[in-house]
């Protein structure tokens, strides 16, 4: 997928995502890293921390573009991304998401 384009949206954040037949519902998997991943050539070329992976089903497409876009805008907010990176376990990342 980074090679057709990076997935590094800028902000520290990556949302690499996928439309499959092979996947029942949408989902979604974060993960925090305190150190930089160097797996992404990020579009503002700064270091990704957070990466926010999306798959849906291939029909889903108006639910996946929605969800891409709500995970994008809530990750440009400076305060929820240093919140995540403070997060002490899953499930205090998991309501700074959700709230």
């Amino acid at each position: 997928r980074e090679e057709l384009m990076s997935t590094g949206i800028g902000f520290n954040v990556a949302v690499p995502h996928v439309r499959l037949d092979s996947v029942k519902n949408l989902v979604m998997a974060v993960g925090i890293s305190k150190e930089p991943l160097s797996d992404y050539a990020s579009l503002d070329e700064q270091p990704v921390r957070i990466v926010c992976m999306v798959a849906a089903r291939s029909d889903q497409h108006a639910q996946y573009l929605r969800t891409l876009a709500l995970v994008s805008s809530v990750l440009k907010d400076l305060d929820v991304r240093q919140a995540l990176q403070n997060a002490g376990d899953e499930k205090s990342a998991y309501l700074i998401l959700t709230q």
